[in-house]
């Protein structure tokens, strides 16, 4: 495996050129591909766990973009700084970068979360299932209150970690968020 390590700068070319497995198969539609690993990436502060998403020739049409588009990891991690910004938990991002054809956004994993499609919830208290509704419900509120609209949320897209006074909750996949 490549080493990003490039006094403390990451290179496009460098990250792009990983050869590594597929942690999701790549998509292939809007005439290009999407696609995510997952890798441990060597910082001068020492090792972090990330998800390296790389897309080429994979857009959206926008308002501003409304003919050529703009890269789909482009409108997320514009999403995920907007949510950011609004205090509303979601990916922590590392690293973004595009050109011409191709994009690059890589994230940290969340560690000890998993998404709500992954916790069944008969394995949970009674206490601790209303815990979760409740955080969640607190989350999507507060998205909604900052006018913002998920616009494909699935059950996948909502991460949980259990925290010693209930769940903590991020939100994932914004590449179709909107303001309302």
């Amino acid at each position: 495996m490549a080493d990003i390590k490039h006094k403390n700068k990451y290179d496009f070319d460098t990250i792009w050129q990983l050869d590594t497995d597929w942690f999701e198969p790549p998509n292939h539609r809007r005439g290009g591909w999407s696609g995510v690993v997952k890798y441990v990436l060597e910082t001068t502060h020492g090792a972090i766990d990330v998800f390296i998403k790389r897309q080429e020739n994979h857009r959206t049409k926008t308002w501003c973009h409304p003919l050529k588009g703009i890269h789909t990891f482009q409108k997320e991690y514009n999403n995920i700084l907007k949510l950011t910004a609004k205090h509303i938990p979601t990916l922590e991002p590392v690293y973004f970068s595009c050109d011409q054809s191709r994009a690059i956004l890589v994230t940290k994993e969340l560690r000890d979360y998993q998404s709500l499609e992954n916790i069944s919830p008969s394995t949970l208290s009674n206490v601790s299932r209303k815990q979760l509704l409740k955080a969640v419900a607190h989350v999507l509120v507060n998205m909604h209150q900052a006018h913002f609209q998920h616009n494909s949320l699935y059950p996948k897209h909502i991460f949980a970690k259990p925290v010693s006074n209930g769940w903590k909750i991020k939100i994932i996949d914004l590449e179709k968020m909107k303001r309302t």
